[in-house]
């Protein structure tokens, strides 16, 4: 018979802390176990009859993890089969999409104008008493107007017991802490800590950009509620974790001129068509992945150095290695590459939700995955070498794109390989949110207006490049909302 686990210190100390107060935050970071805490908790109360039912929420691509997870309890001591299934009988596991329903409804604005307003009403299958309501990967809550925030609040009047589980609970842009995400969060597990988001931003909020968006907060403060309402735990700090390295590859820019071109606003040349916020930059990013985008939704190929440098990386390991793309062009190069050395699997939009688990737990050599599908709450120990084929435009999530592999269970020294076209904006993005940088709209308008020119395998800007530092106090730094816009972008053209 098999050893059973137990669980670490950690987990149990959260699993208790859950019996003590009926509203608490989980704020452990990614690969410490969250999962279990809590079921270990609700397996408690439903062996001794205290709840009957619970809610958890999380994103659609974890609804299967969790399912996984509680089939794995019986490799823990002190869980039963028969409860185990019980488990399964009374947890309904919902995406965050599933717990509302959209509508549209007309009414006048302060103009007098007749316009559309998006309502948020919670669906009717769940609208009813809950033993309890667990929502995972939190941070997902933001401010007011987000519709997960909307839903969520709807939710607080049907169980006395709420929890909220984020390994990065204000992460931001450029890995800047956006203080903006614990008023959904915090006002979920407590509904009158704030009587509405005018009260909060008074609160918190010291001051703004020219939209009227918060931009600075009373940092001390904002850290002392999160300490108030939740615990916290790093992954070194629980398990004896290996090292993990990043190896930055220079590669070289095999179309320079075409780069040039579009620098210098030669759309129509490629019949490309820049739509508003940071298409330019976009654009230049795609090149030197090897493609570009036409204005007519065709994708036409250019040559592109990556894909040999990535097989040379592939020949001189015999690990499982996973690959992380943001478009879907890529991914397809990627796993053409990938085929030639063995078995492939792809985790993008296109995937069923579970297909990792044929590279995690089965044969599957290779991974090749897209952020926004395999970036978050699943394992991929399996494998100890990453390559990040390009880059994310959001460290928050970078962040928890390496961690699928630097986590509990992983025994090996972890290596990221960053392939980085020299001397180009994706050089600069990818060491921006290497260093947690914070981005501004005027660094990214500026780094798509730098020509760079190859002589002699050696690639450099016109003008020597000045270390990157944070923007002035002035600058129109990039908003939560920006960062969503670009990755909307990198969906759109994925």
């Amino acid at each position: 018979m098999p050893k059973k686990f137990k669980l670490a210190q950690h987990q149990i100390y959260a699993s208790q802390m859950m019996d003590e107060t009926s509203i608490l935050a989980i704020f452990y970071e990614a690969g410490t176990g969250k999962t279990m805490c809590v079921l270990d908790w609700l397996y408690r109360q439903f062996k001794n009859r205290l709840i009957s039912n619970a809610l958890i929420i999380c994103p659609a691509n974890l609804v299967t993890n969790w399912k996984s997870a509680i089939d794995k309890m019986n490799q823990f001591e002190g869980y039963t089969e028969y409860g185990i299934r019980c488990m399964h009988q009374m947890i309904e596991i919902r995406s965050f999409q599933r717990t509302y329903n959209t509508k549209i409804i007309k009414r006048r604005d302060r103009k007098g104008e007749i316009k559309d307003y998006k309502t948020i009403e919670t669906r009717p299958d769940i609208q009813h008493p809950w033993g309890a309501i667990i929502i995972d990967e939190s941070h997902g809550l933001g401010s007011n107007r987000s519709s997960q925030t909307q839903s969520a609040l709807k939710l607080v009047n049907l169980t006395d017991h709420r929890y909220i589980l984020t390994g990065t609970p204000v992460s931001g842009g450029g890995g800047q802490e956006d203080f903006k995400k614990l008023y959904g969060q915090l006002k979920f597990l407590d509904p009158d800590l704030w009587p509405s988001w005018t009260a909060f931003c008074r609160e918190l909020v010291t001051s703004y950009d020219k939209f009227y968006k918060p931009k600075t907060y009373r940092n001390e403060e904002c850290r002392a509620l999160m300490k108030a309402y939740g615990i916290v735990a790093r992954l070194d700090d629980c398990y004896d974790m290996p090292d993990a390295n990043d190896n930055i590859i220079d590669v070289d820019l095999a179309i320079p001129s075409v780069y040039n071109d579009i620098v210098d606003g030669a759309m129509r040349k490629y019949n490309i068509d820049i739509k508003s916020g940071g298409g330019k930059f976009i654009k230049l990013l795609e090149l030197c992945s090897g493609f570009l985008k036409t204005e007519d939704e065709q994708t036409v190929p250019y040559e592109c150095t990556k894909p040999s440098i990535l097989e040379g990386i592939l020949e001189s390991t015999t690990d499982k290695v996973v690959i992380f793309c943001n478009y879907r062009y890529s991914i397809d190069v990627v796993a053409e590459v990938c085929k030639k050395h063995g078995s492939t699997v792809i985790f993008d939009g296109r995937s069923k939700t579970d297909t990792w688990r044929d590279f995690q737990y089965g044969h599957a050599k290779y991974l090749v995955c897209q952020y926004q599908s395999g970036g978050t709450g699943i394992d991929l120990f399996a494998s100890h070498t990453m390559v990040i084929y390009e880059s994310t435009l959001s460290s928050g999530l970078m962040e928890q794109a390496k961690a699928r592999i630097h986590r509990k269970g992983q025994t090996h020294k972890c290596i990221y390989h960053w392939l980085s076209t020299k001397g180009t904006i994706e050089a600069k993005v990818m060491q921006t949110v290497q260093s947690g940088v914070e981005l501004s709209r005027q660094m990214l308008d500026d780094w798509a207006k730098e020509k760079t020119f190859v002589h002699a395998n050696k690639s450099y800007p016109d003008s020597e490049e000045p270390p990157l530092e944070p923007p002035p106090a002035d600058s129109d730094t990039v908003t939560k909302e920006f960062i969503q816009e670009l990755e909307e972008e990198e969906k759109e053209q994925s």
